[in-house]
């Protein structure tokens, strides 16, 4: 499938991609499309234009090969922060089990920090 987009000044969906992409996210701001690529790369088109319509060849950020890639249908991996940080679910590792079942809940977290960091 490849990542599309639709925007008020279009009357049908456009495509950004002509070799495929999955999970879409749109930027905050409206003026990006990120998604995965095939070969596992995030990937991003900018707005050009918005009358006519018009988005920017599409460019590399960086390999996201280590990012968990099997989702449910519908879920995401990763999101875009609304300061365009993102967010990203690691691919469990070797030895990730027996981690996978705790969790760690710090009280008083502010304390303990002005207590290491003075």
């Amino acid at each position: 499938m490849s990542p599309t987009i639709t925007t008020p000044a279009m009357t049908q969906a456009g495509m950004i991609s002509a070799n495929g992409g999955d999970e879409a996210r749109g930027a905050p701001d409206g003026q990006r499309l990120y998604y995965r690529s095939p070969d596992q790369w995030l990937m991003f088109s900018s707005v050009v234009s918005e009358e006519p319509f018009e988005m920017s060849t599409p460019e590399r950020l960086f390999p996201i090969d280590h990012f968990e890639t099997d989702t449910i249908v519908g879920a995401h991996t990763y999101d875009v922060a609304p300061d365009g940080r993102f967010l990203f679910v690691r691919a469990e590792e070797e030895g990730d089990a027996e981690l996978a079942n705790r969790v760690v809940v710090v009280q008083n977290w502010f304390t303990e920090l002005e207590r290491l960091v003075p």
